[in-house]
């Protein structure tokens, strides 16, 4: 037992001391904390989303919480979406890049167009709405309202078409265009269903889920646990690979545009990139934001990435 102990700390000290630290780019301020970050389909534009500045949960009752747009190529702002009332919970682009889809605590859907910054769907459920994606050809979109145990999807007019009774609390959800399948990761389960016939296809016993994000072309399902492991799983929901670094929640998993490496940001108040290939961290950041590493997004095809967190500012890194 006390040789495992040992080399596990002696396996653990060798990735850190592997891992390198990154070179920073540039610093953003931001006016509040970063909720989320997400990288249009298209590459041009970037996303970025208000969280509450108190970390209970607390807010003024003046603040406002809004989604800046800027240029990926020198992360110049476009404009603001500006509407929120609570913190922003998750921001997701339509296929097209045309379209942003945003949710927040109070249970609040909104779907903007990007061509001109304009609100166009202003959805209140009355819920705590924790993630929302739109279908492949566009026309509905996905919302999981995790406490409530259910999926609801509406078209692009925001009317509610379907509730789908998941019957168990999601964590998070991703949706795979190419198969029109959604992934439920549950409190203890992982389900699939379709989202032709609106029905449960296939099941799996699957704890501590905290986030998920698909890679590029589809083919592998990256899980962020609360313990702070990382699991890689087929479509099929069978496991390839375990990455092991991270020692408190993980929240925000993106895949590299090759799909080559992964990045992971985390509660530990780290940020790491990971070769998929040998399984292994190749980068670590420590407490860049002053706290919890809220969202993390590869930018660029050169492996640049982008963090937010605490600390109201956002950090372009390489």
């Amino acid at each position: 037992m006390r040789a495992t102990v040992i080399l596990t700390i002696l396996f653990l000290a060798s990735n850190c001391l592997n891992a390198q630290k990154g070179k920073i780019v540039k610093n953003i301020p931001t006016d509040l904390p970063v909720s989320c970050i997400k990288l249009s389909p298209d590459h041009k534009i970037i996303a970025i989303a208000d969280d509450t500045e108190d970390p209970l949960g607390f807010q003024e009752l003046d603040e406002a919480f809004e989604i800046t747009i800027v240029n990926s190529s020198d992360y110049t702002e476009i404009y603001k979406l500006s509407g929120h009332q609570e913190s922003i919970e998750a921001i997701n682009f339509s296929l097209d890049s045309k379209q942003l889809i945003s949710t927040d605590k109070s249970g609040e859907i909104k779907v903007w167009d990007l061509t001109n910054g304009t609100e166009i769907i202003s959805i209140k459920t009355g819920e705590w709405v924790h993630n929302a994606k739109f279908s492949s050809s566009g026309d509905e979109f996905i919302a999981i309202q995790g406490f409530e145990k259910v999926a609801l999807l509406y078209d692009i007019k925001g009317n509610l078409i379907a509730k789908l009774q998941v019957n168990k609390q999601i964590n998070d959800f991703d949706y795979n265009p190419k198969t029109n399948q959604i992934y439920f990761g549950c409190h203890d389960e992982f389900q699939v269903w379709s989202l032709v016939t609106r029905k449960l296809t296939s099941k799996i016993p699957f704890e501590g889920l905290m986030c998920m994000s698909f890679n590029q072309d589809y083919s592998n399902l990256a899980i962020g646990m609360s313990n702070g492991k990382i699991t890689i799983l087929t479509p099929e929901l069978k496991e390839i690979k375990r990455l092991k670094g991270h020692f408190k929640p993980v929240l925000s998993l993106s895949f590299s545009f090759d799909n080559k490496k992964l990045a992971s940001a985390s509660s530990d108040q780290t940020a790491r990139v990971w070769d998929l290939n040998k399984e292994s961290e190749i980068l670590q950041l420590t407490n860049e934001h002053k706290g919890t590493v809220s969202s993390i997004e590869f930018i660029s095809d050169k492996y640049e990435f982008m963090t937010g967190g605490e600390n109201k500012e956002l950090i372009v890194w390489k």
